[in-house]
């Protein structure tokens, strides 16, 4: 990654995908600030989860080996910042779509087993 461009909190749809995420990827049970303010979840329950907070640090491109990827806010690297995605589903069906990098970001979430970036 680049200098980072700024520190930010994350739109809520965003933030609500980047939780999803962490319940998927780990055997853990992730949740937002919102679910802990609306008593969503009981106190005993709040206890044994972890809390993902919405701040990230935001980049406009990074450079994996030779390469630099822009994004949106990197004026100079815009060109490089169209992307195709595929998606295969559970029936092997493989949807691509294309799309434009508003931006890069990096989030650390706080583990039983501590701290991990991605």
């Amino acid at each position: 990654m680049f200098t980072p461009r700024n520190q930010v909190s994350l739109p809520n749809s965003i933030y609500e995908l980047l939780v999803k995420y962490y319940n998927d990827t780990y055997d853990w049970n992730f949740v937002s600030i919102a679910d802990i303010a609306s008593s969503n979840l009981s106190l005993e329950n709040s206890n044994q989860s972890i809390i993902v907070l919405p701040i990230v640090i935001q980049f406009s491109r990074i450079q994996i080996a030779a390469k630099i990827f822009g994004s949106k806010y990197a004026p100079r690297y815009q060109r490089s910042s169209y992307i195709l995605a595929k998606f295969i589903q559970d029936d092997e069906i493989i949807d691509i779509f294309s799309g434009h990098v508003q931006y890069y970001f990096e989030h650390t979430v706080q583990l039983p087993t501590g701290p991990k970036t991605h």
